[in-house]
């Protein structure tokens, strides 16, 4: 009798400490310059846990928590940051979009896993592009990348002509309105003598495609298998290749890009090399790096010997004029001059340990292909590497990107660097200093590269402007002392003006500046029942009206919604944790004793489990 009171008791006073829990809202917020959790990891796993995240009062959405290890204001420029968290502790992938100080402008909480996050222009707008499918099919996915307009409402879901699912690897709008797109297909290939185990063997075979947007019109296709052999591969077959159910992945497709010149410039990851090849014949015109390489490295190997890349890019001399102003002054400006082409190509290196991850710019001459009697060498050098401060490798993923803003428009463009499976993301100038160094995971999982427990494929900047064509949510405090206001995906608003309902006509109450995704409006202390309707309108910086919430009932007063935060671990919650433990404990105990003394201990404890 007495320890079945006992832990009935306890288990009231922890479920009224649960209940407690769950009810009390804890803003996940730090100052920007002075958090002492911020240079701290330790301080920053212990007080937030594995995926640290902000949650809302007026909106469903969460964004994770970013972590500033090193920080400058070279990095806070007029672009957005565009990332697609995804992973073990994430428990809503989506795609979103951060300002520089780690603040949400906008997020879509996706149904699968999100890839690929970015701005491009089609039809003369910028738009968003993203992947969203299955990724667990070995490495790539299948799937469709979706359109979306400045008012975020789809425009255009892609997938490749003949149905195929699009590979999450790459979508690449042109100018001319077609997509370039990436495709996995288990491929039964015959190449007697690469293998023991038989001459034909299943493998999942790497194709991309060009084809018109509005009316999947084909414009080219390009087939792996068709021009690379299977012991180009440093992947292993091990026991997959023999069935159509566990087909060997052997190239492993994950950028394209087309050229000035018509041509397409392919990156694989098993083969670690990156394929030059003819925009009408498909035939190979080089290849950069792997058992193939077509060039004379003349920086003792490190400008060819790339391995598992990803986002592999032209980019002209002229894209760094201080950096290369040696090379300009030799060549010129032009890409293409006298039947030799000299240009640069950046790459995300992943790395294999013990040597970590790395973002590289190497500059490439070559014959210009269609050029007569010219006799240009193949030359590769390395220009600038950047790695983590942390000197850590990326077994997947990754990104590199050459940023231009406003706070580069008299000097070179910034790098940046995010890390895929690490989720972090770096940037630097273009001489290889370090300026930011931001994170959406922990220092552990950081340090244990087969955890995987934050993930984004890419991170990315871009400038975006967003309307949204959905209003602002707005709700009223739990205590009816303010209000709460976001509004998903605007970037214009700079101020927020509420207004109450008095005898029939809108009064307004006060203004509020922005702060940051989610704003609180204060109430007046006296307003009383005459007082029940309010809206809130949102301000540009000129204080015209962007557009407004629904109308606001007082009276009905709540969270519309509320997702438990990711709060700072408070040690008397970990107590109490610890107390309701032991009253489960000594609950279940004293029913098995009840049992037993019954005489049908082991049916009574059964019928207990079950439950």
């Amino acid at each position: 009798m007495i320890l079945g009171s006992l832990s009935l008791f306890f288990l009231f006073v922890a479920r009224a400490v649960a209940n407690h829990v769950g009810s009390d809202y804890h803003p996940l917020t730090y100052n920007l310059d002075t958090g002492e959790s911020r240079f701290n990891a330790k301080a920053w796993e212990t007080r937030y846990g594995s995926y640290p995240f902000h949650s809302y009062r007026s909106s469903n959405l969460t964004s994770p928590a970013v972590r500033k290890a090193t920080d400058s204001l070279q990095c806070y420029d007029d672009n957005l940051i565009f990332i697609s968290p995804r992973g073990k502790k994430v428990a809503n992938p989506a795609v979103t979009i951060l300002d520089n100080h780690g603040r949400l402008i906008w997020s879509k909480h996706v149904q699968g896993q999100p890839y690929n996050f970015k701005v491009q222009e089609y039809k003369g707008e910028n738009v968003l592009t993203y992947w969203v499918g299955d990724d667990a099919v070995g490495g790539h996915g299948e799937g469709y990348f979706y359109l979306l307009n400045n008012k975020y409402d789809e425009i255009a879901r892609i997938r490749g002509v003949n149905d195929l699912r699009a590979d999450l690897h790459e979508l690449t709008i042109t100018p001319e309105g077609t997509a370039i797109v990436t495709f996995y297909q288990i491929y039964p290939l015959n190449q007697p003598g690469i293998f023991r185990i038989k001459d034909t063997v299943y493998i999942w075979d790497c194709l991309f495609q060009e084809f018109d947007i509005a009316t999947q019109k084909l414009v080219f296709e390009w087939r792996a298998s068709d021009h690379h052999a299977l012991n180009e591969s440093y992947a292993l077959i091990g026991t997959d290749g023999y069935t159509m159910e566990h087909p060997f992945d052997w190239y492993h497709i994950n950028s394209v890009q087309k050229d000035d010149l018509g041509n397409y410039l392919v990156s694989a990851r098993f083969t670690s090399s990156i394929t030059y090849i003819n925009g009408r014949t498909g035939a190979i015109i080089w290849i950069l790096g792997g058992k193939r390489n077509s060039f004379t490295d003349l920086s003792n190997g490190q400008a060819t010997n790339m391995q598992y890349q990803h986002l592999a890019r032209f980019a002209p001399l002229t894209a760094f004029p201080s950096l290369m102003t040696k090379e300009i002054a030799e060549h010129g400006k032009q890409t293409h001059k006298d039947g030799t082409t000299k240009q640069l190509l950046t790459l995300f290196d992943n790395g294999i340990p013990p040597r970590p991850a790395r973002g590289l710019i190497l500059e490439l001459t070559y014959p210009t292909p269609g050029s007569v009697n010219t006799i240009a060498p193949l030359t590769a050098t390395l220009i600038q590497a950047y790695e983590h401060p942390l000197h850590m490798d990326s077994v997947s993923q990754g990104s590199l990107q050459i940023v231009n803003s406003n706070l580069t428009a008299h000097s070179d463009p910034h790098i940046l660097l995010g890390f895929g499976w690490q989720g972090t993301w770096t940037e630097y100038f273009a001489n290889g200093t370090l300026l930011c160094d931001s994170r959406i995971v922990v220092e552990a999982a950081m340090q244990s590269p087969g955890r995987g427990d934050v993930q984004s494929y890419s991170v990315l900047k871009f400038p975006w402007q967003g309307t949204p064509s959905h209003p602002p949510e707005a709700v009223p405090s739990k205590d009816e002392k303010s209000v709460f206001v976001s509004w998903n995906g605007a970037t214009g608003v700079f101020a927020w003006r509420l207004s109450f309902m008095v005898e029939d006509r809108w009064q307004i109450h006060r203004k509020e500046l922005k702060q940051g995704f989610e704003t609180e409006i204060d109430l007046p202390h006296d307003f009383g029942k005459e007082l029940r309707y309010v809206v809130v309108e949102a301000l540009d910086e000129n204080g015209k009206a962007l557009g407004k919430t629904q109308v606001v009932d007082l009276w009905k007063q709540g969270l519309r919604s509320r997702i438990t935060q990711m709060a700072p671990l408070d040690h008397g919650w970990v107590v109490l944790g610890l107390v309701f433990s032991v009253a489960i404990l000594l609950f279940v105990a004293d029913r098995v004793v009840k049992s037993r003394r019954s005489g049908s201990g082991l049916v009574a404890y059964q019928k207990l489990r079950r439950h």
